[in-house]
């Protein structure tokens, strides 16, 4: 009786174990909503939200985020933060993202919002993703050319 038990308790490891796929990365999709929602002399606050897409069978929670925003190769700022985000499986979601910016870069980068029609954004970092408590770090390496509307950035 103990080998069947244990004959069958091996079938079921064996069946779950490989019918259970390791975790796929998050892809990145876009940047949208660009906002200065601070504007001081020194340092300003931008917003933005960051498009990504889950393409796991279950859903996630967002942890955290720490990404570096590059603006036609200039970096234009940094954020590090703490959030709790549910994320849907096979579906795209958004984080919402606050840049502390220096104010000199945020003018330059303006500048060239207003020559021209699109600038390439470029984000990379790390996001924190996980379920039920257990959390893995994912990188974001992303570069593309974003529309940038020249007016209605100031709230």
């Amino acid at each position: 009786m103990k080998k069947i038990i244990i004959a069958l308790l091996l079938i079921i490891l064996v069946f779950f174990g490989t019918s259970c796929s390791p975790p796929k990365d998050p892809e990145f999709r876009e940047i949208k909503h660009i906002k200065i929602e601070k504007l001081g002399f020194s340092s300003s606050k931008v917003s933005m939200d960051v498009v990504m897409y889950n393409p796991n069978n279950f859903g996630l929670d967002l942890d955290q985020t720490d990404l570096d925003i590059h603006i036609d190769n200039t970096f234009f700022g940094h954020t590090s933060q703490k959030m709790q985000i549910k994320i849907p499986r096979k579906a795209d979601f958004t984080i919402p993202i606050l840049l502390d910016v220096d104010s000199k870069k945020l003018l330059k980068n303006g500048l060239n919002v207003l020559m021209n029609d699109k600038v390439e954004i470029k984000a990379k970092g790390s996001i924190r993703l996980g379920k039920a408590g257990i959390y893995k770090i994912y990188p974001v390496d992303y570069a593309g050319m974003q529309k940038i509307p020249k007016f209605g950035l100031l709230n």
